[in-house]
């Protein structure tokens, strides 16, 4: 009995299809995710963060400091 990975198994043309329908969905959803991850960075105002940033290090200064 020859051993076969499983690659090498000969598949059924409709589970290709879908495999293959899969796996278009999956690279269509993986770039909508990083465009609405960018669109949001975009959106951020860089002072807004600086001054949260600066806020938690004053905060975590304070508690150090106790």
């Amino acid at each position: 009995m020859a051993r076969h990975n499983k690659s090498e198994r000969v598949m059924n043309p409709a589970d290709r299809e879908r495999k293959q329908q899969r796996q278009k969905e999956l690279r269509r959803n993986k770039k909508q995710r990083t465009m609405v991850r960018q669109a949001i960075v975009k959106a951020r105002n860089p002072s807004e963060l600086l001054d949260s940033i600066r806020k938690l290090d004053d905060q975590e200064f304070d508690i150090g400091h106790r």
